[in-house]
């Protein structure tokens, strides 16, 4: 039994590195978007936020085991096309 809770401890925590390094790399990406292009920083935060809701979500089915229910998919597509809408309108 031990044996079991320190692979599942390990396991968890490389998950969590690697959740934690993927945030990290997309905060610094945000941050140089917005110093360098100032004029899209809005699009820039709408796609990361609609990139932050669904991969929470993802985080919470595949991770945490708990399966979202239906309004919580409805959620996450209007985010996204939200975000694309932002990103993506003429201009």
């Amino acid at each position: 039994m031990n044996d079991f809770r320190l692979k599942s401890r390990y396991s968890l925590h490389s998950t969590v590195l690697v959740t934690d390094l993927f945030v990290t790399v997309t905060n610094i990406f945000v941050q140089l978007q917005l110093s360098l292009h100032p004029t899209t920083a809005g699009r820039v935060y709408a796609a990361y936020g609609g990139v932050y809701v669904s991969t929470v979500m993802l985080w919470l089915w595949g991770v945490d085991g708990i399966r979202p229910h239906l309004w919580d998919f409805v959620g996450v597509a209007v985010t996204l096309v939200g975000m694309g809408i932002i990103m993506f309108a003429p201009r």
